[in-house]
């Protein structure tokens, strides 16, 4: 009778182990920029190349290797899962759009997540396409290895 309880203990554990992460913790770490478009135009590597964003359970995001989008060292960013699409906002905590929100969709899948944001004053994206004089920009990244 103890080995099945252990047994059942053990595979229950695995199984929790195993157990999908929330969006926010498959998130958090570094991710590096593989190709950006704003506008419909698709920007040269060079742009980004160096750029590493660095998310955090904690709700802060980090940018190193550049200006980049948002054109800010860091801030703070929320996201919803639950909205279809799923939704996540950044906020810069300095640079020319301090305190102003990025309104954007996401999409994340393993160690790729793609992102489509609006500038500020701007409306949500509802697709990951962008178009001339849109005020769009769509990142797609790819979790930086350790």
């Amino acid at each position: 009778m103890a080995r099945i309880v252990l047994s059942l203990l053990a595979v229950g554990l695995m199984i929790a182990a195993d157990a999908p992460k929330s969006d926010k913790e498959a998130l958090a770490g570094g991710w590096k920029v593989v190709a950006c478009e704003l506008e419909n135009k698709l920007l040269p590597d060079s742009v980004f190349k160096e750029l590493l964003y660095t998310f955090a359970a904690d709700g802060k995001w980090k940018l190193e290797g550049g200006p980049g989008f948002p054109k800010a060292a860091g801030g703070t960013f929320e996201i919803n899962p639950k909205a279809s699409p799923k939704t996540i906002d950044m906020t810069p905590a300095d640079g020319p759009y301090k305190g102003k929100t990025f309104q954007g969709i996401y999409q994340l899948e393993g160690d790729e997540l793609k992102a489509c944001f609006a500038f500020p004053g701007k409306d949500r994206p509802k697709t990951y396409l962008t178009q001339p004089e849109s005020g769009l920009v769509l990142e797609f990244w790819r979790r930086a290895k350790k």
